[in-house]
């Protein structure tokens, strides 16, 4: 029984997950994602209408290059990282910017 589940996993529920992360994050199904993570946060008012791509690259070259110990992304961009709408943008759009909030996993203790 198991064995069947994890094939219709494999064959069906990867490929809906696949479609319905991207109709969330990349309905207009851009090359670039940075470019898709904007118009998400534009689609849903997470940002100011006049926020750009060349802005957000701008703050993620700050956030990049800041040499302070323990700088979060929470203090260089213009939304707000801990609203479960932008999370869903970034995490549908596979934004580095999550990497801060992953906890790195320890199996060994």
């Amino acid at each position: 029984m198991d064995e069947d589940i994890d094939e219709c996993k494999d064959l069906h529920v990867s490929a809906i997950d696949l479609v319905y992360r991207t109709q969330l994050g990349n309905p207009e199904f851009y090359g670039d994602p940075e470019v898709a993570l904007i118009d998400c946060l534009h689609r849903g008012n997470l940002i100011p209408t006049d926020y750009t791509i060349n802005k957000y690259r701008q703050q993620f070259e700050e956030y990049r290059n800041d040499t302070k110990v323990g700088s979060v992304p929470d203090d260089w961009f213009n939304f707000d990282l801990n609203d479960n709408a932008v999370l869903t943008c970034l995490a549908s759009n596979k934004s580095p910017l999550l990497q801060t909030r992953l906890e790195a996993w320890k199996p060994f203790g």
